[in-house]
């Protein structure tokens, strides 16, 4: 998935938000393919690459997927502070 992704994407404008971080690794979703119409402010959303992946068969849709993330990274901050060590 990813280096197929990668293909599709590298250097092309895309937009994402940011839906979580854990360490150095950020989530976004939608992440979406821009292209701006010429002569204006206007942007066309060309693809969604959430979509993408999906209609290739290469991921699955997993909505709980993120609230376990989270639970993940909320997990780890306690631990971590609960046995002295701290977090940036």
């Amino acid at each position: 998935v990813t280096r197929a992704i990668n293909q599709k994407i590298r250097g092309l404008q895309h937009r994402a938000r940011v839906v979580l971080g854990l360490g150095n690794t950020v989530f976004v979703d939608p992440m979406v393919r821009v292209t701006q119409v010429p002569g204006t402010k206007t942007l066309i959303n060309e693809y969604n690459v959430q979509s993408e992946i999906l209609k290739t068969g290469m991921g699955v849709s997993n909505p709980e997927h993120l609230d376990f993330m989270r639970g993940l990274g909320q997990d780890s901050v306690v631990k971590c502070c609960k046995y002295g060590g701290h977090t940036s």
